[in-house]
């Protein structure tokens, strides 16, 4: 045999002994790292080129995407975009979306442009690799910080857009300003307005929020589920739930310590709008929102309850005193009304609540207690006290829904928990203006606590979850 012949069996028998030796790794395709596909997780889903119809996808079926391409599923459908390795996009059922720009950057860099016309989408950065993602609706712009980012989107393009950071860190910029959440926290952006600060996201819900999305069951917009969560910081929360055993018992009254239900007026738990479609920096959109049942009073706290309060507790008097003994007291602080409510075992109520007992139920409440009006029923509205106060409930036509007076003018009212963030650290909110001058039940006002301008027409009533015998 020939030498060259006997060297060429060799190397194919030693090949093959390597090869029985070393399983062969499997080549992975090679694909662009700005390369985009979208999956059908579940159906439908569909992807439409600019100005052609729509392709529906079946499950599990992968196409490649390009920009400006229309990305909709429909309300039971799940469609997952892929950018490369780097970048992950869970598009949830009833939404629209886009992927409007991907590039490559100095540095092997990946950056990608999403457009969120409707829906929720999730978006998550490989920790392992360098990519940047900036996400559009049509109130804010959000930009993740960090790589390893994860984020939850929703928008609604008549109201809102809610952001909540699971992972990393992410910048949220609308009308001029910047907030930037952490990973446990979220904002949202209502139409025309800045982002509320960052606040102290609850994510056991949203596992569950996520968990029901993933089902075929009816689920509520995550926009509810972060406008319900407490306006603080997480280490606000923090720092208000460090206490001692002793005051934390105290928290919570006992049955004995709870206020009477007398002189109260009960609201249900439900869903109520708030808000208005007045545009202007008094007012916010319409938006709703879900309340737990809870109990506030039927009149303005009276001259004559805050001189039983100033006689069992030595606290300063207020601005104008005495009054008349019927006749709401007013030249409160905002203190001094925390001050009365917490004595009398009760609260002042939340910003939302205030106004919910002053509009009542259903999804367009009146603007005003009693109706649409403004100068209320035959004009009665013009013909309360213009120069004064006047006693409380006496006026019968300034009656809400809910059975509660005297909400629109009078005094203003001192509330709790604004639903909207001031535009200053430390500002307090006033609602439904005082005698001579009578605001709409969604009218916010700013104020400082202790403020000069207002604190002479300042009176409040106070709210409770619970009352005795409940």
């Amino acid at each position: 045999m020939p030498k060259t012949r006997r060297i060429v069996l060799l190397l194919a028998a030693v090949w093959m002994l390597v090869g029985c030796a070393v399983p062969l790794t499997p080549v992975q395709p090679t694909v662009s790292p700005t390369q985009a596909t979208l999956t059908a997780l579940t159906t439908p889903v569909q992807v439409s080129k600019p100005n052609v119809d729509a392709n529906s996808l079946q499950q599990d079926e992968t196409v490649v995407v390009e920009v400006n391409d229309g990305i909709e599923v429909p309300q039971a459908g799940h469609g997952l975009v892929q950018v490369g390795y780097r970048l992950k996009v869970d598009v949830f059922r009833g939404s629209n979306f886009k992927l409007t720009d991907v590039r490559l950057e100095p540095g092997d860099a990946i950056f990608a442009r999403l457009q969120q016309v409707a829906g929720h989408t999730r978006v998550a950065l490989n920790e392992n690799t360098n990519a940047r993602v900036r996400l559009e609706t049509d109130f804010a712009s959000i930009t993740t910080l960090e790589p390893g980012t994860e984020f939850i989107v929703c928008h609604d393009p008549t109201a809102l857009t809610c952001i909540v950071t699971v992972k990393g860190e992410i910048e949220v910029v609308g009308q001029d300003k910047v907030v930037v959440t952490r990973a446990g926290e979220g904002t949202f952006v209502l139409k025309d307005r800045p982002p509320f600060p960052a606040i102290c996201a609850r994510l056991d819900e949203v596992d569950v929020w996520l968990n029901e999305m993933l089902g075929s069951g009816e689920v509520k917009a995550l926009g509810e589920l972060v406008k319900s969560w407490p306006q603080e910081s997480c280490a606000a929360l923090a720092a208000a739930s460090a206490v001692t055993p002793a005051i934390a018992e105290s928290s919570s009254p006992e049955p004995q310590t709870l206020p009477s239900s007398e002189g109260m007026a009960r609201i249900e738990a439900g869903t109520y709008t708030i808000g208005s479609n007045l545009t202007n920096d008094y007012h916010i959109p319409p938006m709703e929102t879900e309340l737990p049942a809870f109990w506030i009073d039927v009149y303005e706290v009276t001259n004559a309850q805050y001189s039983v309060f100033l006689e069992a507790t030595g606290h300063a008097p207020p601005l104008y005193w005495p009054g008349e003994d019927a006749h709401p007291v007013s030249g409160v602080t905002w203190d001094d009304a925390v001050a009365y409510c917490t004595w009398a075992n009760k609260r002042l109520p939340a910003e939302a609540e205030w106004e919910v007992a002053a509009r009542g139920p259903g999804p367009n409440p009146p603007p005003y207690p009693w109706g649409e009006e403004q100068d209320g029923p035959n004009g009665a509205a013009y013909n309360l006290p213009r120069t004064t106060t006047y006693p409380v409930g006496s006026a019968s036509f300034n009656l809400s829904k809910f059975g509660v007076y005297d909400m629109a003018g009078n005094v203003w009212e001192w509330v709790a928990n604004p639903y909207y963030p001031t535009t200053e650290e430390g500002m307090k909110i006033l609602r439904g203006g005082r005698y001579g001058l009578i605001r709409d039940m969604a009218y916010r006002q700013e104020a400082e606590p202790a403020s000069e301008r207002f604190v002479p027409y300042a009176g409040f009533r106070c709210a409770t979850d619970r009352v005795q015998g409940e």
